[in-house]
């Protein structure tokens, strides 16, 4: 399990296994097509476990935790971990340069796997043409010139110690919790957990500053009023990550910068490990999703398979709480992040998951591609044309995309989809989305 991950593609066949068969290949008792086997499920739990404990030297037990396991289809022998995270923090003020405001495990762990996707990504251009059916869990995207596609039997699946913060959690809360169903409670209470009351409940919400909980988002109408705190005493920063989940299941895991070089990636399962009631979050995900109608290809709506396990621990109190640490396949050791700065613990850095970090190594993807001769291009221009040629491509002249920003901006068919999909959620009566605050522009520049 601890081979490249290359190795997951010389796996038998794609697929092999399936959800609502055993081990043995046994169909289990009515099988729930939506939910995801229990022995998987335990699978992709102890392969967590394990690999945490190996490279965080901590036991996983007390720790928020959040993890991406790589498969070949279902087949347990090919599971790996490829990407980890932890943190329950999130910055409420502005962050500095290069700081990562949302440092929650969720929310860290996706930027450590598109840490990982830019890798494999580098692997696949690197290698020599006889080389490429094994060298990457990528191929080129038929039909569509500069594109890239993840292979039909790799698969991603999620794992979280803890049910994701916002709408996913109420149901838990409360049920541990039952002299704070009244709706006088639960407002006293909409800071200090995730709770919801009334109209609250079922919409989007977003993460209050400090790891405090989460609360209800702004509405069509404006702000609603809960747990009677002023504005100027909450500071909402960043969406919870039940509804960034949702996201990732309308737009996929890859976002704005990856879009232009790779088809949508989504997680095709989510295991929480604590949890015992996957119904209710299904219907969380599933209310976010029904209503998104108007989609723009390749983006589809794509609920991952859900598993609960009833894991029983308690939640870490202390100096580490206030850290947040992360590691992707590959890394030789894991980078420890300051939750109350969103930079690196020693030396007050950028973390290695930044916005900037992952730009630098994105311009340097986009060259590497657009260098690669494309027959295409002869035909229509005469002369070798890069695959990723604004002749070729509606994108704006490069050199009018000189930030980050920018380059995000001109991913028109991804925020298309973006857009759609706020759009349902509003309509829909279930809030705004916060779209993030824009930093200055040339803190991603790129240098003449």
């Amino acid at each position: 399990m601890e081979d490249a991950p290359a190795t997951v593609l010389a796996q038998a066949p794609p697929f092999s296994h399936h959800p609502g068969q055993t081990s043995e290949g046994r169909a289990d008792r009515a099988p729930d097509e939506r939910q995801l086997p229990r022995f998987f499920a335990e699978c992709v739990f102890q392969l967590t476990k394990q690999k945490y404990e190996q490279v965080m030297r901590r036991p996983l037990a007390t720790h928020h935790v959040a993890s991406v396991v790589m498969t070949a289809g279902y087949e347990v022998s090919s599971a790996q971990v490829v990407a980890m995270a932890t943190g329950t923090k999130c910055l409420d003020r502005e962050a500095g340069e290069g700081a990562l405001r949302d440092c929650h495990a969720e929310v860290l762990c996706r930027r450590a796997l598109l840490r990982f996707l830019y890798a494999q990504l580098e692997t696949l251009l690197m290698s020599p043409p006889e080389e490429t059916a094994t060298a990457s869990i990528f191929e080129a995207a038929g039909g569509r010139p500069a594109v890239f596609r993840l292979r039909d039997h790799v698969g991603f699946h999620m794992f979280v110690t803890w049910s994701p913060c916002g709408d996913g959690r109420l149901e838990n809360c409360e049920r541990r919790l039952p002299f704070a169903r009244s709706p006088r409670s639960a407002r006293r209470l909409s800071i200090s957990l995730p709770l919801g009351s009334g109209r609250a409940r079922g919409g989007l919400r977003t993460k209050v500053g400090g790891g405090q909980g989460t609360a209800p988002a702004a509405g069509r109408r404006g702000r609603r009023k809960t747990g009677g705190a002023s504005p100027g005493q909450r500071k909402d920063v960043s969406m919870s990550c039940t509804d960034k989940m949702a996201k990732w299941c309308a737009v996929g895991v890859q976002g704005a910068l990856l879009s232009h070089l790779l088809e949508p990636i989504y997680l095709r399962s989510l295991t929480v490990a604590t949890s015992s009631h996957a119904a209710h979050l299904r219907r969380t995900l599933a209310r976010r999703l029904l209503p998104h109608k108007r989609r723009v290809a390749p983006y589809r709506r794509q609920l991952p398979l859900l598993a609960c396990l009833g894991w029983s621990t308690r939640r870490t109190r202390g100096n580490w709480s206030r850290l947040s640490v992360n590691w992707s396949h590959g890394d030789g050791h894991p980078e420890e992040l300051a939750a109350t700065s969103g930079l690196r613990r020693r030396g007050g850095t950028p973390s290695r998951l930044s916005g900037r970090h992952f730009f630098q190594r994105w311009r340097r993807l986009h060259r590497q591609v657009s260098a690669i001769p494309s027959e295409e291009g002869k035909k229509h221009h005469g002369r070798t044309t890069g695959l990723n040629s604004p002749q070729l491509n509606d994108w704006t002249a490069e050199d009018a995309l000189r930030t980050r920003d920018a380059w995000k901006r001109a991913a028109v068919p991804y925020q298309k989809a973006v857009g759609h999909f706020g759009a349902a959620l509003r309509d829909a009566g279930l809030g705004t989305w916060r779209r993030k605050v824009t930093q200055r522009p040339q803190l991603d520049c790129i240098p003449t």
